[in-house]
């Protein structure tokens, strides 16, 4: 039965899941699929796939073992999804206590191998956007384990995050890179101006309708990101102008905290990227 409205996302997820069956057995609780499949935002060829995995318990290591072989088979037998898969590994103690103590998550991402993280605020947007977004593959729905995360709290993350991003805007030295910076700093801005994500594209239309002075830029980073890549050209400086500005409207007073009588309370620990 279809998952997703993409056949080359379901035979992924079908094979993956087939995969982790065999490896993890009951100790997989769920399977989800979140990110920009599920919010109706994906490219195929060109968007990763975000995947949440459940788990009874942190993997041993001979389960991490046999997922970073699982992983290594995938990609090997459908060369599109090089760099493309990002699965996330929690355990349901980690997803109920993250946000105040850290817990043990291992991930698989673009250019990285399968490894063990400890998993704390700074993976606030990732989950969040898992718990409110999922489209299930397999068991309970991922808000089973994960509660609710106030507007005001992603704000706060998405400020971290953004901000992380500005500060490494300066060494992009690729159109990707540029269309990176650009399009995330467009997301940090929609979030910071009403409370709810947006995917690349939606974020990219709203900065451009919102602040007319950045609309080529926002086009321009759409067009990188679909295009092929290749070094960064003259729009690169004034990619690093934009990071500039969003990082200073960032840092100011969101709507969301004025609404919530928020700029009294101290402010919450930054999360950064996951």
């Amino acid at each position: 039965m279809p998952v997703t409205s993409h056949p080359d996302v379901d035979e992924l997820v079908g094979a993956l899941h087939r995969g982790l069956r065999t490896v993890l057995g009951d100790r997989l609780l769920s399977l989800s699929v979140f990110g920009s499949v599920a919010a109706g935002a994906y490219d195929p060829g060109i968007s990763d796939v975000d995947l949440l995995a459940v788990l009874d318990d942190p993997p041993t290591p001979d389960e991490l073992y046999r997922l970073a072989a699982l992983h290594a088979e995938l990609v090997a037998g459908r060369p599109a999804w090089q760099d493309r898969v990002e699965v996330l590994y929690v355990p349901r103690e980690t997803l109920r206590t993250y946000r105040s103590t850290p817990g043990p998550l291992a991930v698989v991402s673009p250019g990285e191998p399968l490894h063990l993280r400890s998993a704390g605020r700074e993976w606030t947007l990732n989950l969040s956007d898992a718990r409110e977004n999922a489209v299930l593959v397999a068991g309970p729905a991922p808000a089973r384990w994960i509660d609710p995360v106030p507007a005001v709290d992603l704000v706060e993350c998405a400020r971290g995050y953004a901000a992380a991003v500005a500060g490494r805007a300066a060494r992009a030295t690729t159109l990707g890179g540029d269309a990176y910076t650009v399009l995330i700093l467009c997301r940090a801005l929609h979030l910071h101006a009403t409370g709810r994500p947006a995917g690349k594209a939606a974020a990219a239309r709203w900065v451009a309708r919102r602040h007319p002075r950045w609309s080529g830029l926002a086009d321009r980073a759409t067009a990188w990101r679909l295009g092929p890549d290749g070094p960064a050209g003259d729009g690169h400086r004034q990619v690093l102008a934009f990071a500039v500005w969003a990082a200073d409207e960032l840092s100011r007073p969101s709507p969301v905290e004025d609404a919530a009588g928020d700029l009294g309370r101290p402010p919450a620990p930054r999360c950064t990227s996951g």
